[in-house]
């Protein structure tokens, strides 16, 4: 497994995982313009040239937010989303931003997830660095 920064050949297999996790989905334009946007960084965890995962973050001045959490259900239950939470905590950190913090607390396109216990458990694993002081909801 290996954590890359999403390129325009990420594109469809990104929209795609969109589809099959979240009920309101980015397209595949809105997947795509997030390479232009010089605010979000997009991961990806690949495995063997497969996606199997992606994280997206937007950054205002020093501080980022976690936007968008995927993990394909081929490659769940393997830490994937946690290698990806800390490895875009660590890509930020790098370029002098603050540790990102989770919306109220919690991403809430994990709230809006099919299932939300792996979410719960991802943020209760996360460092209190990237939580916000609002409370789980």
């Amino acid at each position: 497994m290996r954590i890359v920064k999403m390129q325009p050949e990420h594109v469809a297999a990104v929209a795609e995982m969109e589809r099959q996790c979240f009920s309101d989905p980015w397209s595949e334009k809105s997947v795509a313009s997030e390479l232009d946007n010089p605010l979000s960084l997009c991961l990806l965890a690949e495995a063997d040239g497969v996606v199997a995962g992606y994280v997206g973050s937007q950054t205002v001045l020093d501080s980022a937010v976690m936007m968008n959490l995927a993990v394909s259900q081929d490659f769940r239950r393997q830490g994937i989303g946690e290698q990806l939470v800390n490895s875009l905590t660590e890509a930020l950190a790098e370029k002098g931003v603050k540790p990102f913090f989770w919306k109220y607390g919690f991403p809430m396109s994990l709230l809006s997830s099919c299932t939300k216990s792996w979410a719960l458990k991802l943020w209760e694993s996360a460092p209190d660095i990237t939580k916000s002081p609002g409370k789980m909801p």
